[in-house]
Formats: C-alpha cells, structure tokens, sequence
C-alpha cells in the first residue's frame, strides 16, 4: 500500500520542485521550498526559507523550526545574506536552510511553520522599523527505500564515504598466545549525513575469542552548509582459548545518491594463531577422507554390479525354477569359497534350513529328488547366509 501511493506521488509531484510556496507582501516576499523533493530514507533533504525585503533588515530572521514526523531536524546555526530578483524587484535577502533526515519511506510533511523578521520602513521620507510575521503552507516530499537496499535496517546515504580500519598488531604477525587483547579502531565518515544517523559496523567473532565494544564516539561538522558525520568504534579481542581463528572481513554498504547504486565496503580480514590443533583443517581432511571412502565404496559396488557371472548368479535366485536357484546357491559358493572349504560349509549351512536331505546332495542334478524347495524366499535368506559366510 505505501509502494503504491509513493508511486502515485512521484507521478503527481514535478521533478524539479513538487515541494515549494510563496508569500507576498507589502515590501517583503517569503520563498520556502524542499530540495531535493524527492530522497532515498537516510539521505539529507534541505528546507530552504528565503526572506527578502525591499529596503533592508532591521532585526534578526527567526523561524520556529518545525516537528517533521519520522525525521531528524537540524537547523543551521546561521543564514546567508545576498540580493534576490523577483518580477523585476530587487530584494535584500535571507537565506536559511534546515537539514532534514527522514527515517521512514512515504510521504513526508513538514507542517506550517512562522517566519518572523523586521524590515526598515522608507515609506514617507521616514524610517520605522516594522516587524513582520508570516505563517508558511505545508510541504510535502517523498521519501523512498531503493530496492537495492531492501535488506538493511539502517544504511547511509552519501555521495562520499571514507573508512579506516587500524589493528593493533605488527604487520604480518599471525601467531598469538591465549591471553592476548588485540585493538582494533574503524572510522567512518560521510557527507551530508548526521552523526546521530550513522550506522554501526556489526562485529561477529568465532568461538574462542571474545569481544569488547566500546561506546561509539559521534562528532560531525558544518562548513559553509556541507554536513560531514563520523562515527568511530574501537573493539577489543581477547583469545580464551588455543585455535586458529579468523577476525574482520564485516561488510558496510551504503547508498550513493549521485551514482544512484549500492557501495559495499569490504573489511580486511585478520587471521590469528593461537596454537592448538587446526580443527578446522582437521575436519575438512576428515570429510574429504569420507567422500573419498563413499566415492571408492559406490565404484566398487558399480563395478560388480557389472560382473557377468554376478549379474547371472542374481539372476538365478529369482528364477520361477527350484533347480535354476539352487544351481544359483552353489555357484555362489563355489565362486566364493574355498574350494576345499565349500562342500563341508555349505552343507553346514543348508542342514539349518527347511530343506529335505535329498536336496543337500542335489548340487547340479536331478537324480529323482524332489526340487520343489528351495522357494524363492529360501534362497534369498540362503544367499544372504553365503555372504556372511565369504566375510568371515
């Protein structure tokens, strides 16, 4: 529902001021507008309030700052002075403009707020001072999150980003010992963005070693109306245990308004030596070990699968024909088993069977007895027999 009514805002707002109004009076006109109109949530947007007389000033310019709903209001410490024509007048002007940081997409408002001023009176040969007081319109703006940053509860949103990342260990160095604390300092800075606004890199660390986050240090800056932020986090490592451990490698991204595409900032991986055994390698050989033993398993059962006489003898047990199955048994036996070993083994084994005596001496003839057995499921369970009997 908010996707569709940003959508039909953006076609009914002008793209180059959808979020402007004016007032004219007797010497003065008062301009307010919002650029740009239209922002990604997080991104700087500016009210601009411009304040012109036909004389000059006599006082101050002072505007009740308004509440915007969902936004961080920063209102800049001093306005800029310059001349301003306006349908063939010259006016004195004011120009002051207040940062706003919307947090939520949709339609921002910035509701009516007074603009209060005096101009000098020339009006008669004389001079007044006369005080004026206006009340603006409303505002509107939208505000939209890019699809490409869909998947981030807060980003920034700046057109130039700088990080440092500094650790605290000599370069090179890998080898650690339980017990030792390694600093670590990230520094971001951002323009047009407000330091109460900066998002926090989000540390993990492996089990083993622990972490100590220090309260992030915001500082931000004003010059000449270019709003720079930046926030600093300082982290501390402590190894509880032996291991090979691997620090850092945090993604921070961020939204560059100018270029209209996601930054990912990738950080610089620390790997840590903390004696012990290399688990990690362990169990990749140990896995590597296992597949290689299935790998070798699945082409030893492959290849037999293919053997001509054990394609056969498996064949031979599902015969219809008593005769073909029994024939089957005994040339299980005989390919393998011992060939002194066979007759004695297998004669053993089928004496445990529901099979008549006159069967145990059929072996490959049919000299009268009778080859109604063994049933298909014997000679199943009977094969199964043969094989315990070749593994052991």
């Amino acid at each position: 529902m908010m996707r569709a009514l940003c959508l039909v805002l953006s076609l009914l707002l002008p793209g180059w001021a959808s979020a402007q109004g004016e007032i004219q009076g007797e010497g003065y006109i008062v301009k307010v507008w919002l650029d740009p109109p239209k922002v990604a949530t997080g991104e700087r947007m500016q009210l601009n309030v411009l304040v012109g007389v036909d004389s000059y000033f006599s006082g101050p310019l002072r505007i009740v700052t308004p509440s915007v709903r969902q936004a961080l209001v920063l209102d800049q410490a001093q306005g800029v002075s310059g001349i301003h024509d306006y349908e063939g007048t010259r006016y004195a002007s004011l120009l002051q403009q207040i940062d706003i940081f919307p947090s939520r997409e949709g339609v921002l408002m910035v509701p009516p707020f007074s603009v209060h001023f005096a101009r000098a009176d020339l009006s008669g040969g004389g001079f007044s001072s006369k005080a004026e007081s206006v009340t603006t319109q409303s505002l509107l703006a939208l505000v939209q999150t890019p699809p490409a940053m869909g998947d981030l509860d807060a980003f920034m949103v700046s057109p130039q980003v700088s990080v440092t990342d500094e650790w605290d260990v000599e370069e090179g160095q890998t080898a650690f010992v339980v017990g030792d604390v390694i600093q670590r300092v990230i520094s971001t800075t951002a323009a047009n963005m407000a330091s109460m606004n900066m998002p926090e890199v989000g540390f993990q660390v492996p089990r083993g070693v622990s972490m100590t986050l220090a309260e992030p240090e915001l500082s931000s800056s004003n010059y000449r109306g270019e709003q720079t932020a930046t926030i600093t986090q300082r982290v501390n490592y402590a190894i509880e245990s032996p291991g090979q451990y691997t620090l850092g490698g945090e993604t921070l991204s961020w939204w560059d308004p100018e270029s209209a595409e996601r930054v990912d900032h990738q950080f610089a991986v620390q790997t840590l030596d903390a004696g012990g055994l290399p688990w990690k390698l362990i169990a990749v050989g140990a896995l590597g070990v296992c597949l290689a033993m299935i790998l070798v398993v699945l082409i030893w059962r492959w290849l037999k699968a293919r053997d001509p006489q054990e394609v056969a003898i498996n064949r031979g047990i599902r015969s219809p024909q008593p005769a073909v199955r029994l024939s089957s048994l005994y040339a299980f036996a005989d390919r393998h088993c011992a060939v002194e070993a066979e007759p004695a083994r297998l004669r053993a084994l089928l004496s445990d069977s529901p099979l008549p005596p006159e069967v145990l001496s059929a072996r490959y003839s049919d000299s009268g007895a009778s080859l109604d057995l063994p049933t298909r499921q014997q000679a199943r369970r009977i094969l199964r027999r043969l094989k315990q009997l070749q593994r052991a």
